[in-house]
């Protein structure tokens, strides 16, 4: 089970985050990962997120409710994103992934390679313990420079990780050692 003070740690430093309080647990977002939380978890997350000092305290929610934060505004949204990015997945689009135990570095991250019916991609590898944490049944894509959908046993959608661009580089690298 994920830990809602290793996420708030995580989210702390970050642009925009946004909060769903679902009938039955939390999604959190940045702009890089979506997760489905347990009631438990997020609330933890809330109140190890409401305790820093640093950090603009999320308001109780009502199941339904969405809360943006980021460096310019704090409130309640109507026109909520998560719920319009999950409800868009179309299952019959996606493509099956296989993470890779491979990774490229660069001199300010590491990125975890994956693979998938039209090639290669990459994530940034500390976004790697999601997949960890969930043991997800299936890992699937819509194409490049599309989300990475975690999904459970009853194909609900546990988590989301956005790719980031990737350098064509490693497909040819690979390519050549793989001969």
């Amino acid at each position: 089970m994920l830990d809602g003070k290793k996420l708030a740690q995580m989210f702390r430093t970050d642009y925009r985050i946004i909060i769903r309080r679902l009938e039955s647990g939390y999604l959190i977002s940045n702009t890089y990962v979506l997760v489905r939380v347990s009631e438990k978890t997020g609330l933890n997350f809330v109140d190890k997120w409401n305790g820093y000092k640093t950090t603009v305290d999320i308001p109780p929610l009502d199941g339904g409710e969405t809360y943006e934060i980021s460096s310019h505004k704090q409130r309640i949204i109507s026109n909520d994103p998560l719920k319009r990015l999950i409800r868009h997945i179309d299952q019959d689009e996606l493509m099956e992934v296989t993470i890779t135990d491979l990774c490229k570095s660069t001199k300010d991250e590491v990125q975890r390679i994956y693979g998938f019916d039209h090639g290669l991609g990459v994530y940034q590898n500390k976004y790697h313990f999601l997949i960890d944490e969930y043991k997800p049944a299936s890992i699937k894509t819509e194409g490049m420079l599309k989300p990475l959908i975690l999904f459970n046993e009853a194909e609900d959608v546990m988590a989301m990780i956005m790719p980031v661009n990737i350098n064509y580089e490693i497909e040819n690298e690979l390519t050549r050692i793989a001969g």
